[in-house]
């Protein structure tokens, strides 16, 4: 019998950009049992995943793959390939398929210490400070393929880059410092900002929750919140 596992990388190729196609790859990914699952990755992602990953269809599929991983060493093999292809990620708005990374690795409990650096280096040479020397990596996160800026514009911020940022703050914190830092160091205006936010109060929900946050940094928090209402 014919499965999934045995269609050719360039047939995998052909369906995973075209539109309708890899819709069917997808559930393909999403249904295959673990064997099955790992041969259709590496028929179909071996030496090809950047390039999937920023296309237009295939990020999708991308997105399905790393979403459905349950082994941390394919996680890392897909970060490994990915790692390089960031910065091209955020500045294509695909940014999706690094957010999906991000779950993945905290639900993996694995390569967690990795995405946070490449993640923060990446936004840093993607959307660099200009005029605004306070801004960092979390700012352009939060606010990732919207025109917002943080505590001066209104509207709402990036859907994307708060579930990133949810991710990141359930890391264990000593592979997150910088993240942490820049929350804390935000202003009572970014603070309520982010507070009022759909995606946002989630993102402030994350770090308040993590067993490593200390009381005197939960009310710092809380005080900057209540301190720009």
């Amino acid at each position: 019998a014919v499965g999934p596992d045995s269609i050719s990388s360039d047939s995998l190729y052909q369906l995973m950009t075209d539109r309708s196609g890899s819709h069917l790859v997808e559930a393909a990914l999403v249904a295959a049992p673990d064997s099955v699952f790992g041969k259709l990755c590496t028929n179909g992602f071996k030496g090809r995943l950047p390039a999937l990953a920023q296309h237009p269809s295939a990020n999708f599929t991308v997105q399905a793959a790393i979403s459905h991983v349950k082994k941390s060493q394919q996680l890392k093999r897909m970060y490994e390939d990915l790692r390089d292809s960031f910065v091209a990620l955020l500045r294509g708005r695909r940014g999706g398929v690094i957010t999906v990374l991000l779950a993945a690795a905290a639900k993996l409990n694995c390569i967690q210490a990795e995405c946070s650096a490449t993640l923060w280096e990446s936004l840093e040479k993607s959307f660099p400070k200009d005029q605004n020397q306070n801004k960092t990596p979390l700012h352009s996160l939060l606010t990732l393929d919207t025109t917002v800026e943080l505590g001066t514009t209104e509207g709402r911020l990036s859907a994307l880059g708060c579930a990133a940022a949810i991710s990141l703050f359930q890391y264990p914190k000593g592979m997150t410092k910088e993240w942490n830092k820049a929350l804390e160091n935000l202003s009572p205006e970014e603070v309520s900002q982010i507070a009022m936010d759909p995606g946002g109060c989630r993102v402030l929900e994350s770090y308040l929750g993590h067993e490593d946050t200390t009381v005197q940094r939960r009310h710092a928090l809380m005080e900057k919140i209540k301190g720009s209402c």
